[in-house]
């Protein structure tokens, strides 16, 4: 296999681990919401926070990454996830948990517009269709990865280290 592929594997599975984000919360949020008296609409909202700013942002964030840089924009966003998973693992409050899951939804937003635009770069000429078509399945494995082993860490230690685990 050459260089570009396994590349190429590197960066779905920044892909994959971003989309686990998207399914931790709903293994955790039964436990989140004993410990830290979360309601119900709060919880939806904890939830769709990083599909929210997806929706809103999407192209401005690749607005964003035309200007910085592509590189610095995936570093940027996997520096996020680390801060986001250690302070939500941490976090004393629900609007504390709300506030890292914004940070948490840029990270996403961060991985998610780059690593195409790293993939499509290096493919090798004539195989960006195929690459691409890998991408595309990052979602629903990363959100079956995140609900399935975020609920198993939970249930073996605690929601507080499934957060730590992902960040």
């Amino acid at each position: 296999m050459d260089r570009s592929w396994a590349r190429i594997g590197w960066l779905y599975a920044l892909g994959v681990l971003a989309a686990a984000q998207l399914g931790k919360m709903s293994a955790l949020v039964p436990l989140i919401s004993i410990e830290l008296a979360m309601s119900l609409t709060v919880a939806g909202v904890l939830i769709s926070l990083l599909e929210i700013g997806g929706a809103t942002l999407g192209f401005t964030a690749g607005l964003f990454v035309d200007r910085i840089g592509v590189r610095r924009v995936l570093l940027t966003g996997i520096g996020f996830f680390a801060l986001a998973g250690f302070g939500e693992s941490l976090a004393p409050s629900v609007a504390t948990l709300v506030g890292l899951r914004l940070l948490e939804g840029a990270a996403y937003l961060c991985v998610v517009v780059a690593a195409p635009l790293l993939i499509f770069r290096t493919a090798p000429a004539g195989r960006q269709g195929v690459a691409l078509a890998l991408w595309s399945s990052f979602v629903p494995v990363g959100f079956a990865l995140g609900a399935t082993t975020s609920g198993w860490i939970a249930d073996g230690v605690s929601w507080r280290a499934a957060t730590l685990a992902w960040g």
